[in-house]
């Protein structure tokens, strides 16, 4: 099956296993939807990834998985910038360990001179919810970016 380009970078960042260097690995030796179609002997070849690290790769999960996200991102007008876009903040790509995906809502620019990060748990207890909406609410009334990694 043929999958947009979105959908590849969303199943990339869902594989286990599969971080910035070795996204950076695929990306430098192959388009993304031939690390997706390609058989495991060529991928181990093309990739220098062995063979049982290839395999334990549920790329079927990842697909599907990614294009649930990709429809719900869409319906909900949610866009998302993957490292090698164009999009990316050069900043960013300067890191030693930059994310493989930014989620962005509303103005999708990514190299504002205003900008607040909100990093958290993904187990946010009432409170932390609670004061981390209080804060973007205000925060975004001042024309201010704010970055998350998507965890609240």
């Amino acid at each position: 099956m043929n999958y947009s380009d979105q959908v590849y970078q969303i199943a990339l960042h869902k594989l286990n296993g599969i971080g910035i260097m070795r996204a950076k690995h695929i990306l430098s030796r192959m388009p993304l939807n031939d690390f997706f179609q390609l058989n495991k002997n060529t991928l181990r070849s093309v990739t220098g990834f062995s063979l049982s690290f290839l395999n334990k790769l549920n790329f079927k999960d990842a697909l599907n998985s990614a294009e649930i996200e990709v429809n719900q991102l869409n319906k909900n007008k949610v866009s998302f910038s993957f490292y090698d876009n164009d999009s990316y903040p050069n900043r960013l790509k300067n890191c030693s360990d930059p994310p493989l995906i930014l989620y962005h809502y509303g103005n999708g620019k990514l190299s504002p001179k205003k900008t607040v990060a909100i990093v958290g748990s993904r187990n946010a207890s009432i409170t932390g919810k609670k004061i981390t909406k209080n804060l973007v609410n205000e925060l975004s009334s001042h024309n201010i970016t704010i970055v998350s990694g998507l965890a609240y």
